[in-house]
């Protein structure tokens, strides 16, 4: 009786919320202002994962609750908004202005339909947390009245931050001039300038005015008569950003969206750079600052810095992107940047420099990069293995720079891509020398590329292009062998390492008679040899897992694998690379510890030596 009155309780709670919220549409439909608010088309960027379910409108990201609540905010800004105007002159009054804004804009992205909830804190997280509007069918909100997400809370770092800021300039006795508009088009004479500094967009990593829309549309309405000029369109600049969209290009060129973005983020990149170029000052220095991890981003830039006429003439690796930022949060990024110092020739270039043969110096990127990694490991800086590809980019790009333009034997241009290729594969030869108990001299090309993803990018989700890459570097093509394997997966742009779990029938279930389809899990466990050695490896987990010790032992005796050294190696490198917390990492503890660890004799003294390494270990910011 009592559980049936609760749930009569419920019901009747449900109801009178869904009472009140038709009276709150009602009202937001019937109210000339609230009904207008907001009814700006949503531009559909490439990345935009709303509109398809009718978020068309910027008003539809909001529910009508969360539309009326900020609409509240706005109301209460507009009413005291003239006064601030009247009582303070009109630089004091605007400051005060665009910090009120903030405040109630800030709510905006913790306050919507596209609001996820974070199972960590229990609260809504980011909605631009992966850096695009993604629909969720269940979203989380903030009270806006108390708490950390609360209008007081944001006031409080609004204030704070803004304070802080201040201070750095409080010893300044002549203020900065700022420009806002395009820096292909700088307001500056020529040579003007000694040094530029430059945090350019990292490719198609971002797409900035797509996502800062969000906040464009509510700061309109809070400062459109403020700044008129500022916030004439309803959107932001979409066509002239710098970065690669591929919503933007000519569907009608003959090249793919991707080609074409690229393209048309590499000119205008160089119009920044050439723009960069006039202003300096002859012997000037430009100083890039890039985190991005992908080769193909550093070959765009790289291209727009020499047809720029800089030279690379030093690079500096430095402590850069929080773990804990929003959006690359549980990724495989990069916690380091990169920073280019280039200069501009006191003597131009002469046009008709020879070309440099690129066999002539592809030995010594090669070199320039293996020395740079070996520093790097031998420091007491706690970098990723990324950290280190991206430390090694620097000298490679300098010995490049200084030979460009450089051709193939055929004459063909070759581009910064194929000296970045060299340095990836030497830092991964030193990582191997350093990181892995013994070499995979004898292990195939796809169990090596498996090792080595693990190894390089410390994570199953690694950018496609990168792996695929790695892949050639071993002699995999990685797209050939992916139906047949089943060995990695694919989510957008990010390519997924699969454990045995996605790739092995169990064996259990093929005793019953069960049948898992063959072509969705391809390694048969029942089998007594193996077209891969990766193959043997999670085809001898899976029996571990569901039969046992004792069994595993005779599975293995059967095949001879405790005497089959590309077994055993694979087995010993994968306990090196694969994360703790990953499901086959006890699986291959238990392998080489337990039951069957006396018949496969695997060494496994590392596994304590890594654990106290674990223990010991510092991180960027000891220093």
């Amino acid at each position: 009786m009592k559980r049936r009155l609760e749930g009569l309780s419920t019901i009747l709670q449900l109801k009178k919320t869904l009472k009140r919220l038709r009276k709150l549409k009602k009202k937001i439909d019937s109210d000339l202002r609230l009904s207008t608010l907001l009814t700006v088309e949503r531009f559909e960027g490439y990345y935009d994962r709303a509109v398809p379910y009718g978020v068309e409108q910027w008003r539809d990201v909001y529910s009508p609750r969360q539309l009326l609540t900020h609409a509240a905010y706005l109301e209460a800004f507009e009413e005291v908004s003239p006064e601030i105007q009247s009582e303070y002159e009109e630089s004091k009054a605007e400051l005060i202005l665009i910090l009120l804004s903030f405040i109630p804009v800030k709510l905006v992205s913790r306050n919507s339909r596209l609001n996820p909830m974070s199972p960590d804190y229990g609260s809504p997280s980011d909605m631009l947390g992966d850096n695009n509007f993604s629909f969720k069918y269940h979203f989380a909100e903030s009270n806006q009245m108390v708490g950390t997400y609360s209008y007081e809370s944001e006031a409080e770092n609004i204030i704070g931050s803004y304070e802080e800021t201040a201070q750095y300039v409080s010893h300044v006795d002549e203020p900065a001039t700022i420009y806002r508009g395009d820096a292909s088009d700088l307001p500056i004479d020529d040579s003007e300038l000694q040094a530029v500094v430059i945090d350019p967009p990292y490719g198609d990593n971002i797409v900035y005015s797509e996502i800062s829309d969000a906040f464009y549309v509510w700061l309109r309405e809070y400062l459109g008569s403020v700044f008129p000029e500022a916030f004439g369109p309803q959107e932001t600049n979409k066509d002239d950003e710098a970065v690669e969209n591929p919503a933007l290009v000519d569907q009608d060129s003959d090249s793919s969206n991707g080609a074409s973005a690229r393209e048309h983020y590499e000119n205008k990149m160089r119009s920044i750079f050439t723009e960069a170029h006039r202003v300096l000052e002859p012997g000037g220095v430009i100083t890039i600052y890039f985190t991005d991890k992908e080769i193909g981003a550093w070959d765009s830039l790289t291209m727009s810095i020499m047809e720029s006429d800089f030279t690379i003439t030093a690079t500096h690796t430095i402590s850069s992107e929080s773990p804990s930022r929003i959006g690359v949060q549980g990724q495989s990024s990069a916690d380091t940047s990169l920073l280019l110092t280039c200069r501009k020739p006191v003597n131009p270039t002469q046009e008709d420099t020879p070309p440099t043969l690129w066999s002539d110096i592809q030995e010594q990127t090669f070199e320039a990069a293996r020395q740079k990694a070996t520093d790097l490991l031998d420091s007491d800086l706690n970098l990723t293995k990324t950290d280190v590809i991206i430390g090694a980019f620097g000298p490679t790009l300098r010995v490049f720079t200084e030979e460009y333009p450089v051709v193939d034997i055929h004459d063909n241009p070759v581009r910064p891509k194929q000296a970045l290729e060299e340095a990836r594969r030497a830092v991964t030869e030193v990582l191997i020398e350093r990181e892995l108990e013994d070499s995979l001299d004898e292990v195939d090309s796809l169990s090596r590329w498996y090792i080595l993803s693990w190894l390089v990018y410390e994570s199953e989700n690694i950018p496609y292009d990168e792996a695929r890459q790695l892949g050639i570097g071993v002699g995999v093509q990685i797209d050939e062998i992916k139906q047949d394997t089943k060995i990695w997966g694919k989510s957008g742009d990010t390519l997924v390492l699969k454990g045995q779990d996605y790739r092995v029938r169990d064996y259990t279930a093929l005793e019953a008679g069960e049948k898992r389809r063959e072509q969705a899990y391809p390694v048969n466990p029942r089998d007594t040899s193996f077209d891969y050695n990766i193959d043997a490896v999670h085809a001898a987990l899976n029996v571990l897992e569901t039969k046992g010790g004792d069994f595993a032992w005779n599975w293995l005796k059967e095949r001879d694998l405790q005497n089959a050294s590309w077994f055993t190696k694979t087995v010993k490198s994968l306990l090196q690379v694969v994360p703790q917390d990953h499901p086959d990492y006890e699986l291959l503890v238990n392998l080489a510890s337990g039951e069957t660890g006396q018949l496969l004799d695997i060494d496994t003294d590392f596994l304590s030596r890594e654990s106290e390494d674990e223990q010991t270990r510092t991180t960027l910011q000891d220093f």
